[in-house]
């Protein structure tokens, strides 16, 4: 005959047996439901802040959101594909791995518009920023500078008269001097009215009015251009005139100035800088510093400095001359007066003994007369 199990209503209608019999037919009942509504609510205040920390991700899990641009080259660009590319890429990249956080890149048309976003809370960080406009100075936080990045004309390579003539921003006055629009130098040159100034939108474009002599200058960061115009093999034709004029010093533009994000970039970034593998990035897009030895100031220079050091050996050479000369004459001098006294001793030597000869001699004739 098939064993019948009592369902629950059955159950709680039994008598409670001792406490040493177990009833295997019938599921456990609590004894105490209000018991057990308190201690899974306790259980659910204990694990509430857990499970806030799980839905709020911390700055360590977010994601950096990065301003990047199609311009200036080669601190943005984007490939073939779209995607973003350039020296400020990497340095996210290579920051962001040290912060031990993920970074994903928005293109924007142009810096005005980064800084909206960035300002907005949008984005979290633009890569690479030379000058930043008052409005968003209280809203921006920045890292120590990344590089120095010296502005410095440049000439044709034939044009040896303006290496010479071109001393600073008040000797470009009457030249047409190419600039990239927008840039730094196009804001620092449009305040001189005697400058023409001709506005690119892109840095190629400026070198090939350059080499077409439709400008006599062009004014931009020195190792971009260099780095262009070897990548282009047009590096021997152009060569820097006068020193530069002006240093810059890029930062990393952060948003979140008091928050935590700002602390852990900015420790990043400090990290980063001065390693081997920051100065391997700015060598890849950058290349070697500009050859400013081609220069004739700086040629003459090194003329100068040759000519006094042939001087200063050949002054040395005469002194050290002269000292030796000095003492060997002093010492022949007193070799003189050595062998004059030893002749002068060696004379008295012999007038003593002629003297004792001579009275030797008188004694025995003496003697002899008196027998």
């Amino acid at each position: 005959m098939p064993h019948e199990i009592p369902d629950a209503r059955t159950c709680n209608r039994r008598q409670p047996e001792p406490l040493t019999t177990i009833d295997r037919r019938c599921p456990a009942m609590p004894a105490h439901p209000a018991g057990l509504l308190l201690g899974l609510a306790a259980l659910l205040l204990l694990l509430a802040p857990a499970l806030r920390a799980q839905e709020t991700p911390s700055p360590q899990q977010r994601i950096l959101s990065a301003a990047a641009f199609a311009n200036p080259k080669p601190e943005y660009g984007l490939d073939r594909s779209g995607r973003p590319i350039g020296f400020a890429v990497e340095l996210m990249h290579a920051v962001a791995e040290l912060a031990q956080l993920p970074v994903q890149f928005e293109v924007f048309p142009s810096r005005d518009d980064a800084l909206n976003a960035l300002s907005s809370g949008q984005i979290d960080v633009i890569p690479l920023v030379t000058e930043v406009p008052d409005a968003w100075l209280d809203l921006i936080g920045y890292s120590v500078p990344v590089m120095n990045v010296p502005i410095t004309v440049f000439v044709h390579g034939e044009a040896d008269g303006l290496t010479e003539a071109v001393t600073g921003i008040d000797s470009l006055d009457g030249l047409r001097t190419a600039v990239l629009g927008g840039g730094t130098a196009e804001a620092m040159l449009m305040g001189h009215r005697g400058i023409i100034v001709r506005s690119y939108d892109d840095v190629e474009q400026a070198l090939m009015a350059l080499l077409s002599r439709r400008v006599d200058a062009l004014v931009h960061p020195a190792r971009s251009l260099v780095k262009l115009a070897q990548d282009s093999g047009v590096q021997d034709q152009i060569q820097v005139a006068g020193s530069p004029l002006i240093e810059l010093h890029p930062r990393m533009a952060i948003g979140q100035v008091s928050g935590p994000l700002t602390s852990q970039l900015q420790r990043a970034v400090s990290t980063f800088v001065g390693t081997d593998r920051h100065a391997a990035l700015i060598v890849k897009w950058y290349g070697e510093p500009p050859p400013y030895w081609k220069h004739p100031a700086i040629i003459w220079g090194g003329g100068i400095v040759a000519l006094l050091l042939a001087v200063g050996i050949f002054v040395w050479r005469f002194l050290t001359v002269q000292r030796l000369s000095r003492d060997q004459q002093t010492h022949i001098v007193a070799l003189e007066d050595a062998i004059a006294a030893r002749n002068e001793a060696e004379d008295s030597a012999h007038r003593s003994e002629a003297r004792y000869r001579q009275l030797v001699e008188r004694s025995i004739q003496g003697r002899m007369e008196s027998r």
